[in-house]
């Protein structure tokens, strides 16, 4: 992630928030952006403020067809992304492809698409994606 420090304002802003902005904002309004959370971030950076934007997020479980290796991952675009995964293109999951999908929920937002993401990374998560996956 790229990231831009204000030195007048001690403050980091990342790059999602300046191109955001960049297209709304009028220059003298970007110049003064809000920081209104408790850890001084701009206020359209605080955890769901985002979410209007993302509306349709996946939560999605892939499995390696050649090795005992569970990816869990998100997404807006699950058939894309799994494409990516297959054809080498994530640095991650290069060694271990090819996969199949045995998971996939949708999730009214990026808060609770990382809720559940969360969840299923964790070890009682992977065991029943495992049990999914016979």
């Amino acid at each position: 992630m790229l990231l831009f420090f204000d030195s007048k304002k001690k403050i980091f802003y990342s790059f999602a928030v300046l191109f955001l902005t960049a297209r709304v904002l009028p220059r003298q309004v970007k110049a003064d952006l809000p920081t209104g959370g408790w850890n001084g971030r701009p206020v359209c950076r605080q955890a769901g403020a985002l979410d209007e934007i993302l509306i349709m997020v996946w939560v999605y479980a892939i499995s390696s067809l050649n090795f005992n290796y569970i990816y869990v991952g998100m997404s807006i675009n699950v058939n894309e992304r799994i494409e990516r995964h297959n054809s080498g293109r994530e640095k991650t999951t290069r060694p271990y492809a090819p996969f199949q999908l045995i998971y996939a929920e949708e999730c009214e937002n990026r808060v609770e698409a990382r809720k559940r993401e969360k969840y299923w990374e964790s070890g009682v998560g992977k065991e029943q994606l495992r049990k999914l996956k016979k």
